[in-house]
């Protein structure tokens, strides 16, 4: 996923609408934010975070309470965030529940329900979408799984990791962290490769111990300990069938030698 632009209106610190441009890093991979703390750093993250899955990075505050203290009564709260995935252009839009004031007469605020809107664009920054995925908040945050490939505690962990919540990835179960993993690196090709090795192995292992079931049975049929006891059978064997061979031979010579008269 490549960001392209983050807007945030009435979010966190920012009372006013803001508007963070990615794509002013040109062909730059790496971005450093930083600032003072309570600047907004995390709120950031924060946003992006709340934008695709309706949720807050560290978890430790709802998207309710994300309303900026500061923002004017008759501004909303809304994040857009506008990202690049496998070449295509995208647009999550959402906005938390909030207390707006009534746009008649005087009274109590009006609370304004959460709304979520996730598109794909033709390019950046297009005003009119070339088609609209989701238009409720839990169908967006569905749809943000389904094209991410990852829930947003995978997101949280592998993508952003939080303050501070590098510590609970290291001592997070196995498991968990496996699945971390999994998304990170393409595991599955892997796995195709660890199991094919194994079941070579597993030929081969087969293939030795069927040559052992024969060597042992061979010495048991020739009652041998050992092959280096064959060998030596073999060898005394050699040698008596040359004994024998020669004394053939002189036993010829003699056959063959005329009598005398």
């Amino acid at each position: 996923m490549k960001p392209l632009k983050l807007t945030v209106q009435a979010f966190g610190p920012f009372p006013d609408r803001e508007v963070l441009d990615f794509t002013d890093l040109g062909g730059r991979t790496l971005l450093l934010i930083h600032g003072e703390t309570g600047a907004g750093k995390t709120t950031l993250v924060d946003a992006i975070c709340f934008a695709l899955y309706g949720e807050t990075s560290g978890g430790e505050r709802t998207p309710e309470q994300m309303r900026s203290d500061h923002a004017a009564p008759d501004m909303p709260t809304e994040v857009i965030f506008e990202f690049e995935l496998r070449g295509e252009i995208y647009r999550a839009t959402r906005s938390p529940r909030f207390l707006r004031l009534r746009k008649k007469g005087k009274g109590d605020p009006v609370p304004e329900p959460p709304r979520a809107l996730l598109e794909k664009l033709r390019s950046p920054g297009a005003d009119t979408a070339e088609a609209v995925l989701a238009k409720r908040c839990e169908d967006v945050t569905e749809q943000a799984t389904a094209l991410l490939g990852m829930g947003s505690q995978q997101f949280l962990q592998v993508v952003v990791l939080p303050q501070g919540k590098f510590r609970d990835f290291l001592s997070a179960k196995n498991d968990d962290r496996e699945k971390v993993l999994e998304t990170l690196f393409p595991t599955p090709l892997y796995r195709k490769i660890q199991a094919g090795l194994a079941s070579r192995a597993k030929v081969l292992e087969d293939a030795v111990r069927d040559i052992g079931t024969r060597r042992t049975t061979l010495l048991e049929s020739v009652q041998a300990q050992s092959e280096e006891e064959l060998d030596q059978r073999r060898s005394d064997l050699g040698e008596q069938v040359s004994k024998i061979q020669r004394q053939t031979s002189a036993l010829d010579g003699l056959q063959g030698t005329p009598k005398r008269s």
